[in-house]
């Protein structure tokens, strides 16, 4: 096995494959229910007003992207590592993107990327 063949073998899986064809499309967070659980997908339309670097407790790297919906409401979406790598080219400060978020798992209150 060569070094491409694994380094493939070794990249950590998505734990929520299903997540593009489970999505349900919202327009804003006001229409996700209030009962809505963390292993709920919801695919919404933000605008990205800032992304912020940070560490776990583990000191591992993740990421904060405050984001804005279509009616003005702000929220933050965790965004681990390995998740960065593959849509640091779409999700850009200013831009509008589509993301697929799970809603926050008490005690936290920042949304999570599917």
């Amino acid at each position: 096995m060569n070094w491409q063949e694994q380094l493939q073998k070794n990249k950590p899986r998505r734990k929520y494959a299903h997540a593009a064809t489970d999505a349900k499309p919202v327009r804003a967070l006001s229409e996700i229910s209030p009962h809505a659980t963390p292993d709920d997908v919801f695919r919404i339309e933000v605008e990205v007003v800032r992304i912020v670097e940070r560490e776990t407790k583990t000191a591992e790297p993740c990421y904060f992207v405050a984001c804005k919906d279509e009616e003005e409401a702000r929220f933050s979406v965790v965004v681990w590592e390995s998740q960065m790598d593959e849509i640091k080219t779409v999700v850009a400060e200013g831009k509008m993107v589509t993301l697929e978020v799970r809603v926050p798992k008490p005690p936290f209150s920042a949304f999570t990327l599917a």
